[in-house]
């Protein structure tokens, strides 16, 4: 997991199921780092990532992928991790992105439209 590698990198993550943005802030060697981890990962699933921009002053890169689908879900299926979002859409619920990965964690914000949804 990228994460767990950078610790203190924070990555936040778009889906709009054609597009992937990843926003990833810390120190440069981190950044470079997180980046290069998440090109292996799109790589891996046949795309590219398209658009890379990188501010020295912040240490702050912003990666796109996109293609005909987005990139995240064959990410997770090609890893055999369960896809949360998935999980989220299941129950009824959104996602309100960004995710943000730090540290070995996900952080997912949910919206449901009842209370019972939400168990």
């Amino acid at each position: 997991m990228i994460s767990v590698k950078y610790p203190n990198a924070v990555i936040s993550s778009w889906c709009n199921e054609r597009v992937d943005v990843f926003d990833v802030k810390g120190k440069t060697e981190d950044v470079m780092g997180v980046l290069k981890g998440v090109q292996g990962l799109v790589y891996a699933v046949g795309e590219k990532v398209k658009h890379r921009s990188y501010d020295g002053t912040t240490g702050r890169v912003l990666a796109v992928s996109w293609g005909k689908n987005c990139t995240c879900h064959r990410i997770m299926k090609n890893a055999k991790a369960i896809e949360i979002d998935r999980l989220i859409q299941r129950h009824f619920c959104v996602n309100i992105y960004p995710t943000v990965y730090r540290d070995g964690y996900e952080q997912y914000r949910i919206m449901g439209s009842e209370l019972c949804s939400l168990w």
